[in-house]
Formats: structure tokens, C-alpha cells, sequence
């Protein structure tokens, strides 16, 4: 089960209860900073959260930028696998082990003509790929990658995006 935090606290709440009673996974994607106020206290039974640097200061009610320092106030709340972007400055992971980094694809300013759907992008993508059994570390480049492609385009979706299109990208980006 896939959630945006665009619903009710207690939608979110009920959806993560059913999730675990039905021993479903679930994961929860972060809209804006406002909207974390939707996401529940007890987070065990997630097992997927994809937001990024403003929206985890707003869930913690903090100003706190150290990025490590910040994942691991998610991992205390019991997530299993955590993504956390900061745009230009990459994301920082945690697959239920140990806490990893992807930087961002840069591109060209002169490429780039919007960033509109970059989030969603990269998030659907992370999801694709752990979906289809990849690891986080991996789903993660594949996310860093869509962004990319996204912001290249002057469509909020790309409509070239797939994940043939990222892995034949990746291949560009080996050493990211």
C-alpha cells in the first residue's frame, strides 16, 4: 500500500493498522511540511517513508539540518527503510541496517526546465524498484535518476520516463 500525507491523521492511522493486520507493507510519502502533521506518532508498522529535509523538521518540530542526526529520529520511531532527500544535496537512507547516501543527479541549469513532479518522480521510482525486490541503495539511484530525468523535461511527468529509460541512465551515473 502506497499513502501520501494528503489524507487525515486517522486515515493514516487506520491505513497502517489494516496494513499490519493484513500483513501488508505499507509505505508513506511525504507531501509538504504541513502535512506531516497528518503522520501518526507510532510508526512500527511502516515500512517505507520517503520525505524529505523540511517535512522531517516539521514532523519533529525541529531546525536541526544534520542530516544523520535527523534519519535517526525516524529510525527511533521503528520505520524499516527510510529515505530522506535535500534536493541538490542528495538523500541520506536507512535500509533497516545501516544508513546510506545517494547524491543527487546534478543537472545543467541551462537542461533544466521544470522541477515540478522532481518529489513524485523520485519517489515513484524508489518504490518501483523495491517493488520489484531491488535494494533500497539501488531504488534510491533509481530515484535520483527519474528526478533528474523530470526536471529535464517540461512536463510535470516525462513522459519518456521508464525504468528502462533510469537504468539506461544509470549506467551514465555508475560512480553516483
Amino acid at each position: 500500500m502506497i499513502c501520501d500525507t494528503n489524507m487525515t491523521k486517522d486515515a493514516l492511522e487506520s491505513l497502517i493498522e489494516y496494513a499490519h493486520l493484513e500483513s501488508k507493507k505499507i509505505a508513506i510519502i511525504g507531501v509538504s511540511g504541513p502535512k506531516m502533521k497528518h503522520v501518526p506518532d507510532d510508526l512500527s508498522h511502516v515500512d517505507v517513508l520517503i520525505c524529505n529535509l523540511d517535512e522531517t523538521q516539521s514532523y519533529f518540530n525541529t531546525q536541526i539540518t544534520d542530516l544523520k542526526s535527523l534519519i535517526q529520529l525516524w529510525i527511533d520511531k521503528g520505520i524499516k527503510n527510510i529515505v530522506m532527500t535535500h534536493g541538490k544535496n542528495g538523500s541520506i537512507y536507512y535500509d533497516g541496517k545501516e544508513i546510506g547516501f545517494q547524491k543527487a543527479i546534478l543537472i545543467d541549469q541551462e537542461k533544466i526546465k521544470d522541477v515540478t513532479g522532481a518529489g513524485d518522480a523520485f519517489s515513484s521510482a524508489v518504490i518501483h524498484g523495491l517493488i520489484h525486490g531491488d535494494t533500497l541503495k539501488q531504488s534510491v539511484k533509481y530515484g535520483a535518476v527519474s528526478s533528474g530525468l523530470t526536471i529535464q523535461s517540461e512536463f510535470s511527468v516525462n513522459p519518456k520516463l521508464s525504468i528502462n529509460l533510469i537504468k539506461k541512465e544509470i549506467k551514465k551515473y555508475e560512480n553516483v
